[in-house]
């Protein structure tokens, strides 16, 4: 930019050098004087006072093709006339006033009376013609036509009865809050008991599961766990009567009675724990762990017949217990029944899983029943 400034600078210097004295670097456009502004103006008026009239001549000099007719003041356009059903239905009468009368009228006729321009002319009886049409009246309000009376729409019975509905207010839903039902409240104690048994709080624990089953006595969740609490404490009297009662409640519950014979069982009361056992045995089919205790306190009482039926029963359900099939061998050794004894220890040992002091038992009776 600054070299450009300096070009410039040059060129202005130069131009300064040629030119006369007092040139400006500008050009400057000469004055008019002022002794011809006001003829120009002049002028100027002139011409247009003459373009003016060349045009008003030119718009209204030629003659008009009715200019010579005169014209007509305008008035305002009257409305067309309405038709008269009434009069127009009459046929006119010709009235002749006496003035005009001809003179080659007979002159034995007796002149005509006045007519009364105001008196009402009665139509001829004309039989085609519409009663209300003959018998109307031709006065000014007659001629008026009368009007059509309205004919009131039926309602129809569909838009009354959506009327009817559109008044009626919509039905509210009433929302009532179901209270829970004596299982659900149980369950809520139950879980509220768990967690503060969790948090080593047991005497809380174990009033929320006795209100639980209080609230419902079938809930068996409760009721193991009150159970268990109870004999972890040595409480063994108030869980035995805790599982009677809910056995007297759900007569077919099978881990109730299993309790409740172990129960019995360590108190050395083997055949109430058989009776607890089949009792329950009836009501409800059992699994493989019932049959298996069953056998068990059989095989105790020495009823081997019916500890080897109750074994058999169970192996059925899950035949990989190789400590039920040690009990039917021993149980078949009770009952003097050695081949089947045999097979039986040697389907423990097969099956594997025996503690090192069953498995030496097993070889030992199995070398005893050879």
């Amino acid at each position: 930019m600054s070299l450009i400034n300096q070009m410039l600078k040059d060129l202005e210097a130069r131009r300064g050098q040629d030119a006369p004295p007092g040139y400006l670097h500008e050009p400057t456009t000469p004055a008019i004087p002022r002794r011809r502004q006001p003829l120009l103006l002049i002028a100027v008026l002139l011409l247009a006072l003459l373009s003016a009239a060349l045009l008003w001549e030119r718009l209204y000099s030629s003659p008009s093709p009715n200019a010579s007719q005169e014209e007509a003041p305008l008035l305002p356009l009257a409305p067309p006339p309405v038709a008269d059903p009434v009069s127009a239905s009459i046929e006119p009468v010709a009235v002749i006033p006496p003035e005009e009368t001809p003179s080659l009228a007979a002159p034995s006729a007796p002149k005509p009376a006045p007519v009364d321009t105001q008196a009402v002319i009665e139509p001829p009886d004309v039989t085609d013609k519409p009663a209300a049409l003959v018998q109307a009246p031709a006065t000014h309000e007659a001629s008026k036509p009368t009007p059509r009376p309205k004919t009131q729409q039926p309602t129809h019975p569909t838009t009354a009865v959506s009327a009817e509905t559109e008044a009626e207010p919509a039905p509210q839903i009433e929302r009532r809050i179901r209270p829970p039902s004596p299982e659900q409240l149980a369950e809520q104690h139950y879980q509220q008991g768990y967690r503060l048994l969790q948090q080593g709080q047991n005497d809380a624990g174990e009033a929320q599961w006795r209100v639980a089953l209080g609230i419902h006595p079938t809930h068996h969740h409760s009721r193991e766990g009150l159970v268990g609490l109870l004999l972890q404490q040595q409480r063994e009297e108030e869980a035995a009567a805790l599982l009677r009662e809910g056995l007297q409640h759900l007569p077919g519950h099978g881990r109730f009675a299993m309790l409740l014979a172990r129960i019995q069982l360590e108190q050395q009361q083997t055949a109430a724990a058989i009776d607890t056992l089949e009792r329950s045995l009836g009501q409800q089919r059992q699994g493989a762990e019932y049959h298996a205790l069953l056998a068990a306190l059989y095989q105790r009482e020495q009823r081997y017949t019916a500890s080897i039926e109750s074994y058999r029963q169970a192996l059925a359900l899950e035949p990989q217990q190789s400590t039920w099939w040690m009990g039917l061998g021993i149980s078949h050794e009770g009952a003097s029944q050695r081949e089947a004894a045999r097979e039986a220890y040697r389907e423990a040992l097969q099956q594997g899983g025996l503690s090192p002091q069953l498995q030496a038992y097993v070889q030992q009776r199995l070398r005893a029943v050879r």
